[in-house]
């Protein structure tokens, strides 16, 4: 998962068989992002953009639960 500019935040690694959707969860719980003035670093986006590969009910489900709004489209299937 990479910020806005395309920093890295966090990293999982899989099989490369394995869909990436399977670790999304898993990698948004690891995110820690920095502020510009001294304190703890916020575990959440405030929103996650991602492909129609993304768009299953279980991480719209987490986002929700997370108040992280998903900039992700529908799957038509």
């Amino acid at each position: 998962m990479t910020d806005g500019r395309g920093l890295p935040l966090a990293v999982a690694l899989s099989a490369g068989q394995a869909h990436e959707s399977r670790y999304a969860t898993r990698v948004l719980d690891a995110v820690r992002i920095p502020r510009r003035t001294p304190g703890r670093p916020r575990l959440r986006p405030e929103a996650l953009a991602g492909d129609k590969g993304y768009s299953y009910p279980a991480i719209r489900a987490w986002l929700r639960r997370h108040g992280v709004r998903a900039v992700i489209p529908e799957r038509a299937d």
